[in-house]
């Protein structure tokens, strides 16, 4: 199962596929600009 299929994530999260690693995202918070790798 795909990670962001089970998170629920605020309308302000943006997604960002990592190429380098497989099954990995960076989420970018476009208000605050606060990014986590999931």
């Amino acid at each position: 199962m795909n990670i962001m299929e089970t998170l629920r994530a605020s309308s302000y999260i943006i997604p960002v596929k990592l190429e380098s690693e497989e099954g990995k995202y960076m989420l970018i918070h476009g208000y605050t600009g606060a990014m986590d790798i999931v």
